[in-house]
């Protein structure tokens, strides 16, 4: 059974493909993200834009409870910029006295460190925003 190539819902006797609430709805998250992406072109994995204003820390294989493994890749990115394509990016540090702003995909969130040790921060693979400052929250 092929499909109208103009409309995807459409079969080609003029009948209309039926989802299903189900089917809906996972046709309009898939369609919601790619409309959404508007990551960099060069960012082709798990990414991460430092929106603030000092350079971050970033590191791949977190590992769970505020860590990333031994071995994890760790670089730092400056202000407004994002991190390189081809690796998986996927925590933020915060460091002791610090508190970060992140926003993914998956909704947005505030990780206080004042008076606290540093935390690693598990970011969803899909992309995310990152803002850390030191001594109050951005």
């Amino acid at each position: 059974m092929s499909m109208n190539a103009s409309n995807p819902f459409t079969l080609p006797n003029g009948g209309v493909r039926r989802f299903g609430a189900i089917g809906m709805l996972i046709t309009l998250i898939a369609t919601a993200f790619i409309v959404a992406d508007t990551r960099p072109a060069a960012a082709a994995n798990g990414w991460i834009l430092n929106g603030g204003s000092s350079t971050i820390l970033i590191a791949t294989d977190y590992v769970g409870n505020g860590s990333v493994s031994s071995g994890a890749t760790k670089m730092y990115i400056s202000a407004g910029k994002v991190s390189p394509s081809g690796t998986d990016w996927d925590a933020v540090w915060v460091p002791p006295g610090s508190c970060g702003r992140f926003a993914d995909a998956f909704g947005s969130w505030t990780v206080n460190r004042i008076g606290l040790s540093g935390w690693w921060v598990k970011i969803m693979d899909v992309g995310a925003n990152a803002s850390v400052k030191s001594g109050s929250c951005p």
